[in-house]
């Protein structure tokens, strides 16, 4: 297999790749969205998802070494991923500084049996 050799699909050998894919797409979208209660979010994710996977089909060298559903895999999940990041307004070390706030108020509740002041 030439290195290029997803570039030079035609649109219906791209389709074709894109519903075979589609299963791991739809489970990877369900299993990242796990946690969040927005309706819209399991489509977006999925769509992201289809982006990664032609950004696969344009990048992919099969010299490297990674097998493509390996490549893929981890593509489409960091498509995911950047999408729910980009709905986060929320920097991502504030993020990481609230979650710790918690965790420690969680635990003096737990030790004090009240809310900590």
């Amino acid at each position: 297999m030439l290195n290029n050799a997803y570039k030079k699909l035609d649109k219906s050998a791209r389709e074709k790749i894109v519903e075979e894919f589609l299963p791991v797409i739809k489970h990877l979208a369900y299993k990242v969205a796990r946690g969040f209660e927005n309706e819209n979010l399991i489509d977006d994710l999925i769509s992201a998802g289809i982006i990664g996977l032609l950004e696969v089909m344009e990048k992919y060298d099969a010299t490297r070494g990674a097998k493509l559903n390996t490549f893929a895999y981890l593509r489409i999940r960091g498509a995911m991923i950047d999408e729910l990041r980009s709905r986060d307004w929320f920097p991502r070390s504030a993020r990481a500084k609230a979650k710790k706030i918690q965790e420690v108020t969680r635990k003096l509740e737990h030790e004090k049996g009240r809310y900590p002041e």
